[in-house]
């Protein structure tokens, strides 16, 4: 009697067993599922939730215009530095995904190159201004709206925008005749001045000199040239015949990049 009683007890013991594995299982599963439509939900949530249009903070109008002269002159400087003081490149030297614009170049065999853009930094303080000015007048636009609906009386003039390069820094002024009105009680603005760390103007100059003397001994001294002047690196690479130039900012590690094309020789020779 007693091993039919413990046999009995044995099959009841594994049967519970059995159920409770099953149980286990089944309540792994759930939260595997329960963790799936978690994951899916926040997918559509990100995929299609757009955040709410933000509106400007109209209680300091000069830090709001200020601001966005800096975030798109940034920009332009950039584009800048990485085309060859171009903002839209038309003679450009492909090498490792970039385009390299050519400041020197000569199509031909054996003569120099010619300098294509002598006035270097002037012609990149013109670019960067022209491709602030539209997002510029958007943000006083903006603004205005934004007062507006503040309930204030808003009158704005002429814009004029100008950027000036120094050394180690970018000045772009947006001036604009800017009046705030509500209660009697009025506000004017008239310049927006921003100051960007930057040492483009340094970078441009050292491209200048390296387009002089490749365009005067067909050959620019780079190792030379880091050695008088450390905080910069000049690398150059051979590429078919044309030279693409990077000039490197050792402190900021900020890059000015162009090409040359001048006193090549023909396949063979």
């Amino acid at each position: 009697m007693k091993n039919k009683n413990r046999k009995g007890n044995s099959r009841l013991d594994l049967e519970r067993y059995k159920m409770l594995v099953k149980s286990k299982r089944s309540q792994v599963a759930i939260f595997i599922i329960i963790a799936i439509l978690l994951i899916v939900a926040i997918v559509i949530i990100y995929m299609f939730w757009k955040p709410p249009e933000t509106r400007p903070d109209v209680s300091d109008p000069e830090l709001y215009i200020k601001e966005c002269v800096k975030d798109n002159a940034k920009e332009a400087i950039s584009l800048v530095s990485m085309q060859g003081g171009y903002i839209d490149p038309e003679l450009t030297l492909m090498y490792k995904g970039d385009n390299f614009t050519y400041l020197c170049y000569n199509q031909g065999f054996y003569k120099p190159c010619i300098n294509q853009r002598p006035l270097l930094i002037e012609y990149e303080e013109e670019g960067i201004t022209n491709y602030i000015k539209k997002n510029v007048s958007e943000c006083f636009l903006s603004l205005k709206e934004g007062l507006e609906d503040a309930g204030y009386d808003v009158s704005m003039g002429e814009l004029k925008l100008k950027t000036e390069l120094q050394s180690k820094r970018a000045v772009v002024t947006a001036e604009r005749k800017l009046t705030v009105t509500r209660g009697g009680a009025a506000r004017s603005f008239n310049s927006f001045e921003v100051k960007i760390a930057t040492p483009l103007y340094e970078l441009s100059e050292i491209a200048m000199e390296i387009v002089n003397q490749e365009a005067q001994y067909c050959n620019f001294e780079n190792l030379g040239f880091m050695i008088i002047y450390p905080s910069y690196d000049i690398r150059k690479n051979n590429v078919d015949g044309s030279l693409a130039y990077i000039v490197r900012d050792v402190e900021t590690q900020q890059e000015f990049k162009f090409a040359v094309r001048g006193c090549v020789m023909p396949a063979g020779l």
